[in-house]
């Protein structure tokens, strides 16, 4: 039986971790499957079982389904269905082993690469459960990508997104991230690559070597990813009318350039600059992001009052994402029901305006 190594990649969202992870896609010895997080939602309940009833199953199939309405798996098929015998027996093996299976019913639509060795997860929620997640699987190994703060804040703020567009909210969020990223590759330093999005896009030959040989795999050409991808996404989007799907994919299917990398510093007000580099200045500097602004202490003073009230904001999103993890797993799914249909309704009356 082939042994199958299951790697991620951790980053905050708008940083590169999708185009990294359809060039990785390209690789035949690589299997990546769609952002889907049911693997940390299932983990508080499931970690320690070594024996899984149908009905178990069914669960984290219906969280499937569930999350395919909420973000659609383009560029890939589902294929597991309610009928099927992997879901009408029970299942024996550990909870890694058991998401394995699950991740194999994720099948690219144009790289067919699902016997292949490793399997890449790319989920940006990863990056708060590196911890949870080296327990499940010992010998993983985490891609940690990074972009510049204020591109990474331009693009959300600009992005069709159901966050708010606040620098300051999205500056104080990717420093959430990257504090629990470099925490953890500081404590596991041997099993975390970290790259630059601008050194992928300027130098991805180089970039992409390094991550290979972190992997322990062969180099290999991504000249025909582009024509792949292309076919996988835009036939999915066809499908879908929605403007926040084709702004997260339609950079896929374009050429790999370097045009945006410094848009930041026309497109961001002097103000946004300001406010972006007082939150971000001390991760910045330790990921080589450079401040371009002096602040004042008067000036900084008067930041630190404005942005009180989003740093509780998200000290109460957070520490409520916490409660959720410890959940009783039922009510969990249940309870990601209710949420997408709340989505679902706000989306389908916007699209009636």
């Amino acid at each position: 039986m082939n042994i199958i190594e299951v790697n991620y990649i951790i980053g905050i969202g708008r940083s590169g971790t999708t185009l990294l992870t359809s060039i990785l896609g390209a690789h035949p010895e690589i299997n990546t499957i769609p952002e889907n997080y049911f693997v940390t939602f299932f983990y508080n309940s499931f970690k320690n079982k070594t024996y899984f009833k149908p009905s178990e199953l069914m669960l984290i199939h219906e969280f499937n389904l569930l999350f395919n309405r909420l973000q659609p798996f383009v560029g890939y098929d589902y294929t597991l269905t309610k009928e099927d015998n992997f879901l009408q027996q029970p299942f024996i093996g550990n909870y890694h082993e058991l998401c394995k299976c699950f991740y194999k019913f994720f099948k690219h639509k144009t790289n067919h690469s699902v016997n292949a060795p490793i399997i890449i997860d790319k989920n940006p929620s990863n990056t708060l459960y590196c911890k949870k997640l080296l327990e499940l699987n010992p010998n993983a190994k985490f891609i940690f990508i990074t972009r510049d703060y204020r591109a990474n804040i331009l693009s959300r703020i600009e992005s069709v997104h159901i966050r708010p567009p606040s620098v300051a909210y999205n500056a104080i969020r990717w420093n959430y991230f990257m504090s629990k990223a470099l925490k953890f590759e500081k404590q596991h330093e041997n099993q975390v690559l970290r790259i630059k999005y601008e050194e992928l896009v300027s130098h991805p030959e180089n970039t992409l070597n390094r991550i290979f040989s972190f992997l322990k795999i062969e180099q290999y050409s991504t000249d025909n990813l582009q024509v792949n991808e292309e076919q996988a996404i835009v036939k999915d989007l066809t499908n879908h009318s929605s403007e926040r799907l084709n702004k997260k994919y339609n950079d896929l299917i374009k050429p790999i350039n370097t045009s945006r990398l410094d848009s930041w510093k026309k497109n961001l007000t002097h103000e946004q600059l300001i406010l972006s580099d007082y939150i971000c200045k001390r991760f910045g500097k330790k990921l080589g992001y450079k401040p371009q602004t002096k602040i004042t202490i008067l000036k900084k003073t008067n930041l630190f009052i404005k942005t009180i009230h989003i740093r509780c904001k998200l000290l109460i999103e957070q520490l409520k994402d916490k409660t959720t993890f410890y959940l009783p797993i039922k009510f969990k799914v249940n309870r990601f029901k209710k949420h997408i249909q709340r989505i679902e309704t706000v989306r389908n009356g916007n699209s009636k305006k």
